[in-house]
């Protein structure tokens, strides 16, 4: 099924998570399904932004959480010059068409979990993750715009959930239930890993699906972490 083909009542889905290890930190490719229902892609292709969050949370086993955050993608197209892109803390990366786009969300590459310092290697961990999508209406932009203005001093960029949200306790609320909303999946959790058998692990360059050819979005920011 295409991006601009899902159903109008699909669910955001999280299909499958590969962790590994990629320039001194845990990292993970994550894979996801229904972010872009028919209602998200009449919001997008009409020139108004819509918001997926990724939040993240890696916990020990015995329940200790060492991090948990959000990345926060917003998804753009430019009416006047026909471009689609997405839009993550500093970076922007352009795509030819909605569908390009589409892909290269459900496709998350190499998303930053935990430094590997922070990681016991001695210990095992499972990754907890569940994905939400925004439709932002014009109103609503402007009304999130005019909070994150008044809070950074027009610094209308950053990401709105980071200044205007308690980050901490939106994480927790998520994680607290497994099943998700119409517009956030259910919790998907991996197997408990030992940091040191990860793919990546000891200073080899391997591990993850983000080879050559892929179509995912590699994540260069961590847009928020809580520890």
């Amino acid at each position: 099924m295409s991006a601009g083909s899902a159903a109008a009542d699909e669910r955001p889905t999280i299909v499958d998570a590969q962790v590994y290890v990629s320039g001194g930190r845990i990292v993970c490719d994550v894979r996801c399904d229904g972010l872009l229902s028919e209602r998200i892609a009449g919001t997008v292709k009409s020139g108004l932004p819509a918001v997926i969050e990724l939040l993240y949370s890696v916990e020990a086993h015995g329940g200790k959480v060492v991090s948990k955050g959000i990345h926060s993608y917003e998804l753009l197209y430019d009416v006047w010059d026909d471009i689609y892109s997405i839009r993550s803390g500093d970076s922007t990366v352009i795509f030819e068409d909605f569908d390009a786009m589409g892909r290269s969300i459900e496709r998350l590459q190499r998303v930053p979990i935990v430094s590997v310092e922070a990681a016991d290697t001695l210990r095992e961990y499972s990754v907890s993750l569940t994905v939400a999508v925004h439709p932002l209406r014009g109103s609503e932009t402007q009304r999130v715009e005019g909070l994150v203005s008044d809070a950074v001093g027009a610094r209308s960029h950053d990401s709105w959930r980071e200044q205007v949200l308690n980050i901490n306790d939106l994480i927790s609320r998520f994680f607290s239930r497994d099943k998700g909303t119409s517009n956030r999946s259910d919790v998907y959790r991996t197997q408990y890993f030992s940091p040191r058998s990860l793919p990546g692990a000891g200073g080899s360059s391997g591990g993850g699906s983000g080879g050559g050819g892929s179509s995912g979005l590699a994540v260069i920011i961590v847009a928020f972490e809580v520890r």
